[in-house]
């Protein structure tokens, strides 16, 4: 029974391999799943270079600050220290191309955590541990 299974595999796969319309479809399957495995992973390089190459130096921010209220002026005020803070350990540090990509570690995960002294210095750390990770 067993070689009589084969013969028959063994039948059909010729058949599917001379076949055009086979090769056909086998490439579009093929084309699919590399373009769904690879296109997040394009994408998310492409926003990471985004985030690096990004030049806010220029922005005005005057109109959405003065749309702020005083708490969120503060709360505001007290982020942008904390960036700056963080940009100053990085380059302390060496790692002048990864300050962006730090400072939104610290904003995603850090930013209602309670400071101490030196807690900006370990969320550097933290993040530089990250970063080489990814």
């Amino acid at each position: 029974m067993s070689a009589a299974v084969v013969a028959a595999v063994k039948k059909i796969s010729v058949y599917l391999a001379a076949d055009k319309r086979t090769w056909k479809a086998a490439g579009w399957i093929i084309g699919i799943t590399v373009t769904l495995v690879l296109l997040p992973v394009m994408i998310l390089l492409a926003m990471g270079n985004q985030f690096s190459a990004a030049d806010t130096s220029n922005i005005d921010y005057s109109q959405f600050m003065q749309s702020l209220s005083p708490e969120q002026k503060e709360r505001f005020s007290q982020m942008e220290d904390d960036g700056k803070a963080i940009e100053k350990e990085m380059e302390k540090l060496g790692i002048k191309d990864m300050i962006v990509k730090a400072q939104m570690i610290y904003l995603i995960y850090f930013d209602d955590v309670h400071k101490d002294e030196d807690f900006l210095r370990n969320t550097v750390l933290f993040s530089k541990r990250m970063i080489i990770k990814s």
